[in-house]
Formats: C-alpha cells, sequence, structure tokens
C-alpha cells in the first residue's frame, strides 16, 4: 500500500514473490486459546444468572454494560496469503473489562492466542471503544514469522451487543457478534519475501449459563 511519504511497499502475489526471491516462506497466525483464570472476572454463577423479571419493556442494549468472561467461537471467513482455511472454527474466552464504574461505556477485551510455531502465549488487550451497542478497537495482535523473524499483526475488532438480561439488578449484554480483522505487513528478510496477508474472523461471544 502506497502512502503519502518517500516510501512504498510493493506487494506482489506469492507465486511472483517466489519467483524472484528464495527461499520463499509464507506466514503463518496463530491459533486461539482459553484464558487462564487467573486475573480474570470468574464465570457468572446460576444464581447471579437468574433473570429479574422487569416490570415494563426491556432498556435499550445500547444501555447495557459489557462485562464478564465470555465463551466466544470464532469462524474464520476470509483468508488472503495465509495456511488457515475459510471455515476454521475454534472455541476460546474473552475478558471484557469496563473503564468505567457502572453503566454502559468503553471496555477492554482480554484474551490469549498461542503461537503455532513456538507455542508461546499472546495475552492480547484491546480498548473497544462504544458507540451506543456497538464496539470498535484497534491495536497490535496476534504474531506471524517470516523467515524466523515476528512480524506484528494490526488487529481491528467491531463487536454489536444482540442480547442483554438483568443479572444481580445490572443490566448486562449476555450475547454480542462481530468480527476481528488481522493484517499482517508485507515483510523482506534478507533474500526471503514475505507478500502482505490477512484473515478475518466472525465471532460469537456468550455469557456460560
Amino acid at each position: 500500500m502506497a502512502g503519502s511519504g518517500s516510501f512504498a511497499l510493493r506487494i506482489l502475489t506469492a507465486a511472483a514473490a517466489c519467483a524472484l526471491l528464495v527461499p520463499c516462506i509464507g506466514l503463518a497466525y496463530a491459533t486461539p486459546s482459553p484464558l487462564s483464570a487467573s486475573g480474570l472476572p470468574t464465570q457468572s454463577s446460576a444464581s447471579e444468572r437468574a433473570r429479574i423479571a422487569l416490570p415494563n419493556a426491556e432498556p435499550p442494549l445500547a444501555s447495557a454494560r459489557l462485562v464478564g468472561r465470555f465463551h466466544v467461537t470464532t469462524r474464520v471467513v476470509r483468508v488472503k496469503g495465509m495456511w488457515n482455511k475459510v471455515g476454521e472454527k475454534s472455541e476460546t474466552a474473552w475478558a471484557l473489562v469496563p473503564q468505567c464504574p457502572q453503566g454502559a461505556c468503553s471496555t477492554r477485551a482480554v484474551f490469549t492466542y498461542v503461537s503455532r510455531e513456538t507455542k508461546k502465549k499472546l495475552t492480547v488487550r484491546i480498548l473497544l471503544e462504544r458507540d451506543g451497542a456497538a464496539y470498535t478497537g484497534r491495536g497490535v495482535g496476534p504474531m506471524a514469522r517470516c523467515s524466523g523473524q515476528q512480524v506484528r499483526g494490526n488487529v481491528t475488532i467491531r463487536l454489536t451487543a444482540r442480547h442483554g438480561e438483568m443479572i444481580s439488578t445490572v443490566w448486562r449484554v449476555t450475547r454480542w457478534t462481530g468480527s476481528m480483522t488481522v493484517n499482517y505487513p508485507a515483510t523482506e528478510v534478507g533474500r526471503t519475501y514475505c507478500a502482505a496477508a490477512s484473515y478475518t474472523e466472525s465471532l460469537v461471544g456468550s455469557l456460560p449459563e
């Protein structure tokens, strides 16, 4: 992608890159793994999840507090220049930590990825800015490797609240959907060239019953 400065990256297809530079090594992205319970919100108890009857219509989802440890199902929906396949699914856990003492506000998403190559865990923390019932955030996420060199992934997360419940007198989001896109820049290491790559996952999060 060319910018307004003096430098621009020339993005080649994998076949073209291999024809010009040898060896040609592709990028491998990290796969998600459940978080440890240490330091994260614990799973809601059965009593906490007990519904409280509301006298009138439910409050709007835009006013629901996005907080707790969510079970998250991911599914790869788009791939460019990577080894994973469309349709791959995984189960993981995200902790969502509001940045205010009460009510609906921006929240921080915390989750863990494990590198396919090094098996090392990477904890990702991304602030999600609230706009009504929608949340958007950007940051640095899962790493990939190009000829042994780490390449940082630029992450964009979008979430939308889909369902809420009154839990222990607090109106909370209990289900949300969204997407996460990770982009890796084109990288050259010596005679090895790794083309720009990316993947997008759909996300479905829900509080455990």
